[in-house]
């Protein structure tokens, strides 16, 4: 299927987006996928905001 070998590194990159659904490209092109789609294509902070928790 493949002539050669794929980095490990570009493995590794290419089953993350694959996880989290993302574009995977260089910052111009994920900024483009991003306006077309209206979607982010960078990962976000896990969790809720810090905000979010009551006030003791």
């Amino acid at each position: 299927m493949f002539k050669g070998e794929i980095n490990e590194a570009l493995l590794c990159d290419m089953r993350s987006t694959v996880k989290s659904g993302m574009a995977l490209g260089n910052d111009s092109f994920k900024q483009e996928v991003a306006d077309l789609t209206r979607r982010r294509q960078q990962m976000g902070q896990r969790g809720r905001p810090v905000e979010w928790r009551k006030q003791i």
